[in-house]
């Protein structure tokens, strides 16, 4: 199971609208690649982007996961931010 699977994360702040680009990405790679070389200006504009877009869809991953905490952690300690 990945993170993503998970309702809250895929859906918490620009995680969906990371993730179908970088599906697409993903998708249109193995075509691009039965016409172009690895070294073609297009294939390294395509992995640059798939790259930068899974480093920030991981950034939007821990954020969304902090936020889960910071709720859980609200509900938990009644909105105090110790635990005295």
């Amino acid at each position: 199971m990945t993170l993503l699977e998970i309702s809250y994360v895929a859906q918490h702040g620009t995680v969906k609208a990371l993730s179908t680009p970088l599906s697409d990405l993903r998708k249109n790679e193995p075509f691009l690649a039965e016409t172009y070389l690895e070294r073609h200006p297009r294939m390294i504009l395509v992995d640059n982007e798939i790259t930068v877009t899974e480093r920030q869809l991981q950034d939007a991953i821990k954020l969304a996961i902090a936020d889960v905490r910071s709720t859980l952690d609200e509900s938990h300690y009644g909105g105090r931010s110790d635990a005295a």
